[in-house]
């Protein structure tokens, strides 16, 4: 039992070793070798057409189209990587892990909240960790409890299931400005 005590505490020394910096020594992959990803032979991505009878498009003969989008049925989870998030989400212990997970998979579009009550997290979990793992993630700021039970707020740093620009328009900072005349701009410049 000391053994895998201590074999434990070692992973994790191992885990945090494992920096960017070390990755790079990797060699280079070939991705002419690789082949087609197998997964994406059954691969079915269910989506719905969005027509905007408001704006158009001028197709390759000049006729004016009404401009579409298309937009995935299935709900998407973003995850952000803000610099050290792999490195710290590696090291959380396994339950605490395990429910990082659980809270990815549950969170609901537009929310920054989630609940996870240990009956819900019982029923999935494969021994009882809800305590220690909830106890973890808000220790390393994953989630904070609210005022109500079983309630935590979800770090939309690391997590959100929708659009933060649309849930937090007060905290859009704008770093850079892309339009494609000014990308044609910048090329005939460094042509000359």
């Amino acid at each position: 039992m000391k053994e895998n005590v201590e074999n434990l505490e070692n992973s994790g020394n191992f885990v945090s070793n494992l920096t960017e910096e070390n990755m790079r020594k990797l060699p280079e992959i070939d991705e002419s070798k690789l082949g087609i990803n197998p997964f994406v032979n059954q691969l079915v991505i269910e989506c719905t057409k969005r027509l905007d009878p408001e704006a158009y498009v001028i197709d390759d003969e000049g006729v004016s189209l009404p401009a579409s989008s298309v937009i995935e049925k299935t709900k998407p989870l973003k995850l952000y990587r803000p610099k050290g998030s792999k490195e710290a989400a590696l090291n959380l212990s396994a339950g605490a892990l395990r429910m990082f997970v659980y809270i990815q998979y549950t969170l609901k579009t537009g929310n920054d909240y989630v609940m996870v009550s240990p009956e819900q997290y019982a029923k999935v979990a494969t021994r009882n960790v809800y305590k220690k793992a909830i106890e973890e993630l808000h220790r390393y700021s994953y989630i904070q409890p609210t005022v109500q039970k079983h309630v935590y707020w979800v770090n939309p740093n690391l997590m959100f299931v929708g659009s933060r620009i649309n849930k937090w328009p007060e905290k859009v900072v704008v770093k850079n400005t892309w339009s494609p005349n000014k990308k044609d701009e910048q090329e005939s410049i460094e042509k000359l």
